[in-house]
């Protein structure tokens, strides 16, 4: 995870946070619902009280038996953090649960939800995730780690419940787009080997972003209009750019869960120069060549 570490304190950095940090107890990770009926689909909500410690970055790698669990989805939407250094990912053949991300501008209160997470209890009894690795660092702008006391989640898991004739599955509908977003462009001498790099995060407060793409187009205008082709490719912050000279337009696509999207744009960040600008100056010359020519056939005429 060093070269997640070392990305989080660079964007701290680009960012220019100023914040403070006091003396405090020991921040803790907690789930809510602590008791769960086996065979249900049920969401649990991971999430963190910094005992009042002003924090803004977090990593952390839960195991589990797949025994006793077998976790369906996992869902960022409406997290504390907006920034996703490594995605929430999961295995259910491993007993794995595990991501890392910044919350810009900090967090210092006591209920933080940081990802939900859809499961079935498989069977009765005391059941837990054990927190193998876990860090959280200060928002300082230094890169400090918190006070965190890591213990295991602890979970009670009773016997079936009947449902109700009368409940009906809670159905989420998501017809908004992902929240307004800024990519950044970055450099650093010590990540992807002191190449240009994209980073970008958004947050979709209902079904959670599914993933981004992006592409990198070179835009000429003639007479108004833009003319330039690219491709959408997936892919995942951070992103090395493929145009390391910063002349290209970049646009960054956000797709919720639902299928709804958000689109920013970069500008170019060097444009090209006049003496650049090829295919206007293609158009422009084979422009002049036709005029000639007509000009021409009219004056034997």
């Amino acid at each position: 995870m060093n070269k997640y570490l070392a990305i989080i304190i660079l964007i701290i950095a680009l960012a220019g946070f100023n914040f403070f940090t006091s003396s405090a107890e020991a921040a803790n990770f907690f789930v809510v619902p602590p008791v769960l009926a086996t065979g249900q689909e049920t969401t649990i909500i991971l999430g963190i009280n910094t005992e009042n410690q002003n924090i803004n970055a977090v990593e952390l790698n839960l195991k589990f038996s797949n025994d006793d669990f077998l976790i369906k989805n996992i869902n960022d939407g409406n997290s504390i953090i907006n920034f996703w250094v490594e995605r929430p990912k999961f295995s259910n053949e491993q007993g794995e649960v595990s991501f890392s991300g910044i919350i810009a501008g900090g967090y210092s209160d006591k209920d933080g939800g940081l990802i939900k997470i859809d499961l079935i209890a498989n069977r009765e009894g005391e059941k837990e995730f054990s927190v193998q690795n876990a860090k959280v660092l200060l928002n300082d702008g230094q890169g400090t780690e918190a006070k965190l006391t890591a213990n295991s989640l602890k979970l009670s898991v009773v016997g079936a419940v009947e449902p109700s004739m009368d409940t009906k599955p809670l159905i989420i509908k998501d017809n908004d787009s992902p929240e307004s977003f800024l990519p950044q462009v970055a450099q650093d001498p010590n990540v992807f080997d002191g190449k240009y790099f994209l980073v970008f995060t958004a947050q979709d407060k209902n079904s959670g972003i599914d993933h981004y793409e992006i592409k990198e187009k070179r835009v000429f205008e003639i007479l108004g209009l833009k003319i330039g082709v690219a491709k959408w490719i997936e892919v995942e912050s951070p992103y090395i750019l493929k145009d390391q000279k910063l002349k290209r337009y970049i646009y960054v696509k956000a797709i919720d869960r639902a299928g709804n999207e958000r689109i920013e744009t970069l500008l170019p960040q060097t444009p090209a120069v006049w003496y650049e600008k090829y295919l206007i100056w293609s158009i422009l010359i084979i422009i002049v060549i036709i005029v000639l020519y007509i000009s021409r056939i009219l004056w034997k005429r």
